[in-house]
Protein backbone atom coordinates (compact mmCIF):
# COMPACT_ATOMS: atom_id res chain seq x y z
CA UNK A 1 0.00 0.00 0.00
CA UNK A 2 1.03 3.86 -1.15
CA UNK A 3 2.42 5.32 1.64
CA UNK A 4 -0.41 8.20 3.30
CA UNK A 5 1.27 11.83 2.06
CA UNK A 6 -0.18 13.30 5.17
CA UNK A 7 -0.27 10.66 7.44
CA UNK A 8 1.07 13.02 10.27
CA UNK A 9 -1.80 15.74 9.50
CA UNK A 10 -4.40 12.82 9.11
CA UNK A 11 -3.45 11.27 12.63
CA UNK A 12 -4.19 15.00 14.24
CA UNK A 13 -7.64 14.91 12.29
CA UNK A 14 -8.89 11.84 14.01
CA UNK A 15 -7.11 12.72 17.13
CA UNK A 16 -10.37 14.34 17.86
CA UNK A 17 -12.10 10.90 18.14
CA UNK A 18 -12.37 10.16 22.16
CA UNK A 19 -11.91 6.54 22.20
CA UNK A 20 -11.56 5.45 25.61
CA UNK A 21 -14.44 7.77 26.79
CA UNK A 22 -16.65 6.05 24.29
CA UNK A 23 -19.29 4.39 25.62
CA UNK A 24 -20.15 2.27 22.68
CA UNK A 25 -19.92 -1.28 22.36
CA UNK A 26 -19.72 -2.08 18.93
CA UNK A 27 -17.85 -0.80 15.39
CA UNK A 28 -18.11 3.07 14.88
CA UNK A 29 -17.82 3.98 11.35
CA UNK A 30 -16.37 7.63 10.63
CA UNK A 31 -15.22 9.10 6.84
CA UNK A 32 -12.53 11.74 6.96
CA UNK A 33 -11.02 12.89 3.35
CA UNK A 34 -13.45 10.52 1.81
CA UNK A 35 -11.57 7.98 3.46
CA UNK A 36 -14.08 5.04 5.21
CA UNK A 37 -12.91 3.40 8.79
CA UNK A 38 -14.50 1.60 11.93
CA UNK A 39 -12.92 1.71 15.41
CA UNK A 40 -13.43 -1.23 17.78
CA UNK A 41 -12.40 0.16 22.01
CA UNK A 42 -10.63 -2.86 23.26
CA UNK A 43 -11.83 -3.36 26.38
CA UNK A 44 -11.52 -6.28 29.97
CA UNK A 45 -13.99 -5.48 32.41
CA UNK A 46 -14.97 -2.25 31.49
CA UNK A 47 -11.38 -1.13 31.92
CA UNK A 48 -9.78 0.57 28.55
CA UNK A 49 -7.27 -1.46 26.79
CA UNK A 50 -6.85 -0.07 23.50
CA UNK A 51 -8.32 1.03 20.04
CA UNK A 52 -8.11 -0.87 16.39
CA UNK A 53 -8.56 1.25 14.19
CA UNK A 54 -9.70 -0.86 10.56
CA UNK A 55 -9.10 1.63 7.02
CA UNK A 56 -8.98 3.57 5.25
CA UNK A 57 -11.39 2.60 2.08
CA UNK A 58 -13.01 4.24 0.13
CA UNK A 59 -16.58 3.44 -1.71
CA UNK A 60 -15.62 4.64 -5.19
CA UNK A 61 -12.89 6.39 -6.89
CA UNK A 62 -11.86 9.26 -6.65
CA UNK A 63 -12.21 12.34 -9.20
CA UNK A 64 -10.07 15.16 -9.54
CA UNK A 65 -12.45 17.57 -7.83
CA UNK A 66 -12.27 16.06 -4.78
CA UNK A 67 -8.52 15.51 -4.85
CA UNK A 68 -8.31 19.50 -5.38
CA UNK A 69 -10.65 19.99 -2.52
CA UNK A 70 -8.52 17.87 -0.05
CA UNK A 71 -5.51 19.42 -1.24
CA UNK A 72 -7.10 22.63 -0.12
CA UNK A 73 -8.51 21.68 2.82
CA UNK A 74 -4.81 20.56 4.09
CA UNK A 75 -3.67 23.92 2.29
CA UNK A 76 -1.37 22.94 0.12
CA UNK A 77 0.82 21.44 2.23
CA UNK A 78 0.64 17.65 0.32
CA UNK A 79 2.20 16.87 -2.92
CA UNK A 80 -0.54 16.53 -5.43
CA UNK A 81 1.06 14.06 -7.12
CA UNK A 82 1.46 11.88 -4.21
CA UNK A 83 -2.13 12.58 -3.13
CA UNK A 84 -3.27 11.33 -6.21
CA UNK A 85 -1.17 7.92 -6.46
CA UNK A 86 -2.12 7.65 -2.58
CA UNK A 87 -5.60 7.69 -2.98
CA UNK A 88 -5.60 5.39 -6.49
CA UNK A 89 -3.49 2.29 -3.88
CA UNK A 90 -6.63 3.20 -0.88
CA UNK A 91 -8.91 -0.24 -1.57
CA UNK A 92 -12.75 0.31 -2.97
CA UNK A 93 -15.20 -1.11 -0.63
CA UNK A 94 -18.59 -0.28 -0.37
CA UNK A 95 -20.41 0.30 3.22
CA UNK A 96 -21.89 -3.10 3.56
CA UNK A 97 -18.46 -4.59 2.95
CA UNK A 98 -16.86 -2.58 5.36
CA UNK A 99 -19.71 -3.89 8.08
CA UNK A 100 -19.34 -7.40 7.62
CA UNK A 101 -15.75 -6.69 8.43
CA UNK A 102 -16.55 -4.89 11.30
CA UNK A 103 -19.17 -7.21 12.63
CA UNK A 104 -16.49 -10.33 11.54
CA UNK A 105 -13.83 -8.86 13.82
CA UNK A 106 -15.61 -7.65 16.46
CA UNK A 107 -16.72 -11.12 16.61
CA UNK A 108 -13.45 -12.35 17.45
CA UNK A 109 -12.47 -10.27 19.36
CA UNK A 110 -15.49 -10.47 21.96
CA UNK A 111 -17.11 -13.69 20.72
CA UNK A 112 -19.89 -12.03 20.54
CA UNK A 113 -22.16 -11.65 17.85
CA UNK A 114 -23.82 -8.05 17.16
CA UNK A 115 -26.91 -7.70 14.83
CA UNK A 116 -26.28 -5.69 11.43
CA UNK A 117 -29.50 -4.21 11.66
CA UNK A 118 -28.73 -2.64 15.45
CA UNK A 119 -25.15 -1.36 14.22
CA UNK A 120 -26.61 0.16 10.75
CA UNK A 121 -28.98 1.98 13.17
CA UNK A 122 -26.33 3.27 15.76
CA UNK A 123 -23.31 4.32 13.52
CA UNK A 124 -23.88 3.83 10.06
CA UNK A 125 -24.70 7.49 7.95
CA UNK A 126 -26.11 6.62 4.74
Amino acid sequence: MQENPYYVLFKEQISVYTYEDDPNDFPIFFTNSNLNFFFINLKNSNLFIGTIIVGPVLESKISGETITKIMDAFKGEVNKRQLIEYYQSVPIMDKQQLLTISLLMYYLIYRKKLDKTFVIQKTIKT
